[in-house]
Parts: structure tokens; C-alpha cells; sequence
């Protein structure tokens, strides 16, 4: 927990973002890891800074079902432990969007750079 409150991960979360279209380039490895990052980062700052509004809407509720939907389907599949090897972890893709709308307000110069970042490539 102490990694989390720390400054230097505070700042490395906007460029984890920020570098978001070069990891894209680069190759799975690093794209996943700052998916992965920013998705811890939603999950643990969810109740502490009162980010509760974000998940209580019709929206997030849809993403749920349709997360549910897809282990459920693999669930159901002939190859079991290869169906859901591949459909478990798409929840932190919705974590995911909701931690970079949480760094967008944070940090008002992400906007700007993320831009920059998207036209370089």
C-alpha cells in the first residue's frame, strides 16, 4: 500500500499514459502493463477519493453484464481453461478507461501531451 502513496508512483501514472500510443507500437508487453497499472490505480482510489459516481451509472452496469456474459460463455465452452484464459481479465479494460478519466481531471496537462503523443506515432 505504501507503493501506491508514494509520489513517484503519482508521477509515473501520467506517463504511463501519456506513453499509451508508443507502448501500442511497441508490442503487448508494455501496453498491458500500464492498462494493468492505471486499472490498480482506479480500483484503489474507488473509495478513497470518492470516485463512487463513476461506477453507478447504466454504463459500467452494461460492461459488467457483458464481462459476465463472456466468462459465463466460456464457462459453457467445450475447452474451458482455453476460453477463459482469454475472456477472464477484460474487466481491467473498463478499470482501465475509468483510471484514465480519473488522471485526465487530475492532471489537466494530459489532455494537451496525450494529443502530441497520438499525432507522433
Amino acid at each position: 500500500m505504501f507503493f501506491i502513496n508514494s509520489k513517484l508512483f503519482k508521477n509515473i501514472l501520467p506517463f504511463l499514459f501519456l506513453l499509451m500510443p508508443f507502448f501500442l507500437v511497441a508490442g503487448p508487453f508494455l501496453s498491458d502493463l500500464a492498462v494493468c497499472v492505471i486499472a490498480i490505480y482506479f480500483v484503489v482510489n474507488l473509495f478513497r477519493k470518492k470516485y463512487l459516481f463513476l461506477i453507478n451509472n447504466n454504463y459500467f452496469y452494461f460492461y459488467i453484464f457483458f464481462c459476465s456474459y463472456f466468462i459465463l460463455c466460456s464457462l459453457l465452452s467445450s475447452n474451458i481453461i482455453l476460453s477463459l484464459s482469454s475472456s477472464l481479465f477484460y474487466f481491467r479494460f473498463g478499470f482501465f478507461v475509468l483510471g484514465s478519466y480519473i488522471l485526465i481531471n487530475e492532471y489537466k496537462f494530459i489532455k494537451k501531451y496525450f494529443f502530441i503523443s497520438l499525432f507522433t506515432i
